[in-house]
């Protein structure tokens, strides 16, 4: 029983070095797809901190201003602050809204049709509102929290003060 065939140890090595090249590339395929299902995770993670961390729409300062507040509460003849807070998140546009539909400022039919006339968050101002931001920033300032404590020598510096009031109660 004499096998005529001959064992070549160099064929052998030869199947055994393509079946562990073959065993690396499937490894190195799967650390691939790793790879790319952590990337994925960190890019979705990255994306909900940054959407977090953003501004919102009317936190941006150049977004909309107190009187855009006002406009639209005019314009669309708001009578529920309700609506005010539906079309402003937050911010000045969203506070001045509410002031006027609770201040009733809808009555004031010269508020936005005499151009010559000029507003400090609802407050009429005689001439340039110098003395209704002077009555803001004192209000801030002193952390001013009921109309009860403003005071001053002019009626603009004590609306001022209840502006700043208004706002942060």
């Amino acid at each position: 029983m004499n096998n005529n065939k001959k064992i070549d140890p160099y064929t052998i090595l030869e199947k055994d070095l393509k079946e562990t090249e073959r065993e690396i590339e499937a490894s190195r395929f799967n650390w691939r797809k790793v790879w790319i299902v952590i990337a994925i995770l960190l890019m979705t993670g990255a994306t909900y901190f940054i959407k977090d961390i953003m501004p919102k729409r009317d936190s941006l300062q150049s977004s909309f201003s107190c009187d855009d507040g006002y406009q639209f509460a005019s314009d669309y003849e708001v009578e529920d602050p309700e609506k005010c807070k539906e079309e402003f998140e937050m911010g000045d546009a969203r506070e001045c809204c509410e002031v006027f539909v609770l201040e009733g400022f809808g009555n004031s039919e010269d508020y936005f049709t005499d151009p010559n006339k000029f507003y400090f968050k609802g407050y009429e101002c005689t001439d340039d509102c110098s003395g209704h931001e002077a009555g803001y920033d004192w209000a801030y300032e002193k952390d001013i929290r009921n109309k009860e404590e403003c005071s001053g020598n002019s009626q603009s510096f004590i609306e001022g003060c209840y502006s700043y009031v208004e706002e942060h109660n």
